[in-house]
């Protein structure tokens, strides 16, 4: 499967999860969960080709320049069409409303990851080293803090941007003279099982309560943590795992080939979307909500 195709799906399963996002209160709870399961397979496949992209870019700090462009101008409709709102005493609905500083979109997240990458990249030689050696630790602590701490979120916070400079610096592949750039088998196995490994903390690990589980191992013991595992887990939280690792499957038909060449689809029908959604949802889904 070539970039093209895998990123197209990953648009098109975002597109329907942030759909159900919007349209929640007209979905029942196990209606909006299916959607929502079905959109965690964009992520994966999005990470995947913005550290591909740091390794194929001719110039990653256009690169970088170009996502962070995409993260300011996609925040606004992000805002509309997915940030929660309070409701007012007199039921009268504005902009103010909206809790802008929440959430913010995934563009940050990729902006921050390829910035480490750039760190990385352009400071790995004498003591230049010090600055993405404390630097990256650095971007990811603040995004971490930003979150636990003042509660300002961006898509997948510091796990996110951390893995973008993982998946850039696992082993790639040996590149021969006059032949295309080309991720090796070894390349690509190692990057799956990146991911997992994310997906895994994201869906299982940030989802139980680690204070409970070290409360019952120094009580009873870690056989007394596997016989209630499954009281542990979300069963909503296995379902999102399991739709994320459907991504990886895909990954795994990945041919090194790019495909059509529409680079700026995919740039352009992030912010695009969510403002239609935006608009749809400040007409017409927020009146309900508001009643």
């Amino acid at each position: 499967m070539s970039t093209f195709l895998l990123k197209l799906i990953a648009l098109l399963v975002m597109i329907v999860d942030h759909t159900g996002v919007v349209f929640q209160p007209l979905f029942d709870v196990s209606t909006y969960q299916l959607i929502r399961s079905i959109g965690r397979i964009a992520f994966p496949i999005f990470l995947f080709f913005v550290a591909e992209g740091c390794r194929r870019t001719s110039n990653i700090k256009l690169y970088l320049l170009r996502l962070g462009l995409f993260a300011l101008i996609t925040e606004l409709p992000f805002d509309l069409a997915l940030a929660s709102f309070n409701r007012t005493p007199d039921g009268i609905f504005d902009l103010g409303a909206y809790n802008l500083m929440e959430d913010q979109n995934i563009f940050w997240t990729f902006f921050l990851g390829v910035l480490c990458v750039y760190l990385y990249r352009e400071f790995n030689t004498g003591f230049k080293r010090l600055i993405y050696l404390m630097g990256i630790p650095l971007i990811v602590s603040l995004v971490y803090l930003a979150d636990s701490v003042y509660g300002y979120k961006i898509d997948y916070g510091a796990a996110g941007v951390l893995f973008v400079f993982i998946l850039y610096i696992l082993p790639y592949g040996d590149q021969e003279p006059g032949q295309p750039l080309r991720m090796s088998g070894l390349g690509k196995f190692l990057r799956i099982a990146a991911l997992f490994c994310l997906v895994f903390y994201l869906y299982i690990i940030s989802w139980v309560d680690l204070d409970y589980i070290g409360m019952i191992l120094a009580e009873s013991g870690f056989s007394m943590v596997i016989e209630l595992l499954p009281q542990l887990l979300s069963d909503y939280a296995v379902k999102l795992m399991f739709s994320a690792c459907i991504a990886l499957f895909l990954l795994s038909f990945y041919n090194n080939k790019r495909g059509m060449r529409l680079r700026w689809l995919f740039y352009a029908a992030y912010p695009l979307h969510l403002l239609v959604l935006g608009v749809i949802r400040l007409m017409y889904v927020v009146p309900i909500q508001t009643r």
